[in-house]
């Protein structure tokens, strides 16, 4: 059977060279110096120290200055700044005043192994450095004598035990020394001063991170809040851009897929959707405080920086990355409704001005009024494009004319003050072409979404006053700006004028 093992998150792995691993290693080596023997070891371990020391001293230094002008995220939030700044002063003062890291009355060099331990290194001695005996201890087969004679060495180097200690670290240094050449010797000459330096590396070390811990100090500057989610969002460590081409994708198929026309509904609801879903995440709800209940990040990056310092120590880079993908498909479809909003206003001053600029002033209005009132309409053929049902029948042609006559007078101007207040003339406020197109259409007199510019052509035959183009311009204003409800009314107040004809074919 097979297992599957989950991966754990990027936010639980321990990164082996950041601040918080380098301390651990020069807690363990400091440790380890309490427990080891060998004062050539204490001494390689103390030189380790200073090294590590030295190394991260100068990582917090440019990290300190680099914070001051960038504020961190997700870096060093599981050092506890105090706690650890307390440690290494801690040690530090341990190595020149003989005070272990918890308080108690031992000096890491004085500790004396246990008997057998003792009596063993002890052996190994030359006839020099011990008192002279026949044969060694061990030897002895009168276990009163052997036991006494144990107890004699256990208290002679247990009475003299830092000269002892010594005599033990020389000899396995001499032996170490042997095979790869006097390293461990000269050491032994800068013990002291090792000793001293690691101290007071330790408290300046010990300094740093205090002054890590007093920061950020006073008002944060909204500059710094900016950059914060700028880099938040851009650098690849947090995996904001990848959130950010992941929205821009859905984004992207959601519009293929989705008819044009529905599209800004789509977008209104695509909105609500990711803000119920920011909502319903752990921090998510938060964000609303920062850059506003219309969730837009654009021009609100301090915002966004606020709130994501706010939660540095505690967002996983899943929730992270969940948030920047959602306010990014917010901002992408806000942007779509933004632009389609100004297309739509683009065409309707276009529509506008095309409309302004055929409108013929006052003096050109009373010219065409009279020109409308001297040029009498005429009935041409209905072209092949109307139901034949129709053409097909005099009296039905008959009555279409007489009424297109007769309400053609007004379609497509604004009608006079006298109009206006005519009774007969009012009906017709407001009809335009377009509006007869679809009425003609929706009555069956021509085909459904037949070719606007024959239509056009057939009206100016029929009103010579009359240009195809500006008709044909009137069929194709899309009018995004008229009331649906307006344009249905019109039409079907057109259909009603026509309704005779539709009565006789």
């Amino acid at each position: 059977m097979s297992m599957t093992i989950k991966k754990p998150s990027p936010d639980r792995q321990q990164d082996k060279s950041d601040v918080l691993s380098l301390l651990k290693s020069i807690e363990s080596m400091y440790d380890t110096c309490q427990d080891v023997l060998n004062t050539y070891t204490q001494t390689t371990l103390l030189l380790s120290i200073v090294i590590e020391a030295q190394t991260l001293l100068t990582k917090l230094r440019v990290m300190r200055d680099r914070w001051s002008r960038h504020l961190p995220f997700k870096e060093a939030c599981t050092v506890d700044f105090y706690d650890w700044g307390k440690k290494m002063d801690v040690m530090s003062k341990s190595l020149v005043t003989g005070e272990e890291k918890d308080g108690e009355d031992e000096t890491m060099s004085e500790y004396c192994p246990s008997k057998h331990f003792v009596l063993d290194l002890y052996e190994t001695l030359s006839g020099e450095d011990r008192p002279k005996e026949a044969v060694p201890y061990y030897l002895e087969t009168s276990i009163p004598r052997l036991i006494a004679s144990q107890e004699k060495i256990r208290k002679e180097v247990s009475k003299h035990w830092t000269t002892y200690k010594y005599r033990f670290s020389d000899l396995m240094a001499q032996k170490i020394d042997q095979r790869i050449g006097d390293v461990l010797g000269q050491m032994a000459d800068k013990s002291v001063i090792i000793r001293m330096v690691c101290s007071d590396m330790l408290q300046q070390l010990s300094a740093a991170l205090y002054g890590l811990h007093e920061m950020p100090q006073g008002v944060i500057p909204r500059d710094q809040f900016a950059r914060l989610a700028e880099r938040v969002i851009n650098e690849q460590e947090y995996g904001g851009r990848k959130a950010q081409q992941s929205a821009r994708r859905s984004v992207d198929t959601l519009k293929n897929t989705t008819p044009e026309d529905q599209w800004k509904e789509r977008c209104r609801d695509e909105i609500k959707a990711s803000t119920d879903i920011i909502a319903e995440m752990k921090y998510g709800r938060r964000v609303f405080d920062y850059i506003g209940r219309n969730n837009d990040i654009k021009g609100h990056y301090a915002g966004l920086g606020r709130f994501l310092n706010s939660v540095r120590c505690d967002i996983s880079e899943t929730e992270l990355f969940d948030l920047i993908e959602q306010l990014h498909k917010i901002l992408y479809f806000q942007e779509d409704i933004e632009q389609q909003a100004a297309e739509e206003a683009r065409q309707s001053a276009e529509e506008q001005k095309a409309s302004a600029d055929a409108r013929p002033s006052s003096k050109d209005a009373m010219a065409v009024y009279q020109k409308r009132r001297s040029v009498q309409p005429e009935r041409p053929r209905l072209p092949a494009f109307f139901n034949p049902k129709l053409t097909g029948n005099a009296a039905a042609v008959d009555r279409y004319y007489d009424i297109l006559h007769h309400c053609g007078f007004y379609i497509g101007r604004a009608l006079t003050n006298e109009e206006k207040h005519d009774q007969e003339a009012s009906v017709y406020e407001g009809w335009k072409w377009k509006h007869l197109r679809e009425a003609f259409m929706q009555l069956g007199f021509i085909k459904k979404d037949h070719v606007k510019k024959a239509l056009a052509e057939y009206f100016e035959k029929v009103f010579p006053y009359l240009d195809a183009a500006n008709v044909l311009r009137g069929f194709n204003s899309r009018g995004s700006y008229e009331d649906p409800t307006l344009f249905a009314r019109l039409v079907s107040e057109i259909k009603a004028e026509f309704q005779p004809v539709l009565d006789l074919s």
